[in-house]
């Protein structure tokens, strides 16, 4: 066991009570969210910064992605349904607390903090974390080796990152980091410099190029335990689905298939300098699926102060299938829309021929649903007629193999139905209800309706 003066428990405290700040501010404030993106407004994460340990040197009319803490409790809260999004006065989307907060705020100050790290390897989407959308950078990937690396190191000694006369391992490997090295350095895993040399060449702040990494006592204690029986590609459910698994179930064996151990070679012969072996790693096969994700943490504290977390979030959960009639809103515009009724064993595909008979269209293109509500992501079930086309090609099934029973559906989700590849005729899709007690359609039925179809084709 490691005492606390060793860890820097310290680290860990700040964290969790700067966490603190960011709810109490949202509980006592009316926190409006902005309309494009639903992130948080200029005024408050300007007042918000100001009460942080970790400060963001930044103008009061910046965005959401210019404070990184605040980015980041922003998505802990949300992941870890804390927070969540509701309809404020006159439609607008506001942040209010949930019922599971106060069961978060009677853990101990250990407990918080496993389980914000517990929310942000698990159920956070790293992909909504990045500051930029290179799709180079693959962080999820490359943190199992930037923390193997960690875990080697001696608490306090600085690790030179870049070297300016020549490209190096380690700059290659913290690099692909970027934003994520400073959300560690947020954690308490180390403390962490920025290039601003760098900095100034690119001209782009969505960019942290790190130029020293000073691992912590802490760091290198969770790092080691992490490498070895948390692998995050493995845990993060995000990840897991975007590669196939349909359950996205944390701690599960990964397939032969995912990108992750498809890569995991390349990773190691790009880095060969820096591991001469790393058999003791995770390798992806371990079935850890039935683990409390704090359990190989215990140790490093005494008896009783690592020991309970909050259940698991509801996306976490695997999908149970309920059948009933689904009645979905379909929105083109505010004006214009349908609602269909269809039962629970008609497919995506049966909801699309729906939508194009309900809006008049002529079913003539390809189209895809995008079941995390935003256009071109990776969670995409496509139309049956790219089955084969692999620059088109989705781990997960077609829209006609999908029952609406099986599509992880409950009321209130949001999904986009794209029609036409090319005009990108974009559809809005909520669930308004799903009774279970109703005798089922056999086809898909139009309950209501408002405004006019456009015309498909305006020429």
């Amino acid at each position: 066991m490691l005492n606390a003066q060793s860890l820097e428990i310290e680290r860990m405290t700040l964290f969790v009570r700067d966490f603190q700040t960011f709810i109490d501010y949202v509980r006592t404030h009316p926190v409006t969210l902005t309309k494009a993106k639903e992130q948080l407004m200029k005024k408050d994460l300007h007042t918000l910064n100001q009460h942080m340990h970790y400060t963001s040197d930044t103008s009061e009319h910046a965005q959401q992605q210019s404070y990184p803490l605040l980015h980041l409790f922003y998505h802990l809260a949300l992941a870890g349904s804390l927070l969540e999004k509701s309809i404020g006065e006159r439609g607008s989307r506001i942040l209010r607390p949930t019922e599971r907060l106060a069961l978060y705020e009677q853990l101990t100050e250990t407990e918080k903090y496993f389980f914000l790290l517990e929310t942000f390897w698990i159920d956070t989407h790293w992909d909504e974390l990045r500051m930029t959308s290179h799709e180079e950078d693959k962080p999820v990937y490359t943190t199992p080796f930037a923390l193997e690396f960690i875990s080697r190191q001696q608490a306090r000694q600085k690790v030179q990152i870049v070297r300016r006369n020549y490209i190096c391992e380690l700059d290659i490997l913290f690099s692909s980091l970027n934003y994520f090295a400073l959300y560690f350095a947020y954690f308490g895993f180390w403390d962490v410099t920025q290039d601003q040399e760098e900095m100034k060449r690119r001209g782009s702040k969505r960019v942290f190029q790190v130029e020293t990494v000073t691992p912590t006592a802490l760091g290198i204690a969770l790092s080691s335990i992490l490498c070895k029986e948390r692998l995050l590609p493995a845990w993060n459910v995000a990840n897991r689905r975007e590669n196939g698994d349909g359950t996205g179930l944390p701690g599960a064996p990964l397939a032969d298939g995912h990108e992750y151990m498809e890569g995991r070679e390349y990773f190691r012969s790009s880095l060969s300098s820096l591991f001469k072996e790393i058999e003791h790693m995770d390798d992806g096969k371990q079935n850890r699926s039935g683990e409390a994700f704090f359990k190989p943490f215990m140790s490093l504290f005494s008896h009783g102060e690592l020991q309970n977390t909050l259940s698991p979030v509801k996306g976490r959960e695997p999908k149970v299938p309920m059948d009933g009639v689904y009645t979905v809103k379909v929105s083109l515009t505010g004006r214009v829309w349908r609602k269909i009724s269809l039962s629970s064993k008609h497919t995506l595909d049966d909801l699309h021929l729906a939508i194009q008979q309900a809006f008049e269209f002529s079913n003539d293109h390809l189209y895809s649903f995008f079941m995390d509500n935003k256009p071109w992501s990776k969670q995409r079930i496509p139309s049956p007629q790219e089955e084969g086309e692999t620059f088109l090609a989705s781990g997960g099934p077609f829209a006609h193999q999908l029952q609406l029973r099986d599509a992880d559906l409950y009321e209130g989700k949001a999904f986009l139905y794209l029609f036409d590849y090319g005009d990108e005729w974009l559809f809005k899709v909520v669930v308004e209800s799903i009774d279970t007690e109703s005798v089922v359609p056999l086809r898909p039925i139009v309950v209501e309706t408002k405004g006019a179809a456009p015309e498909q084709y305006g020429w």
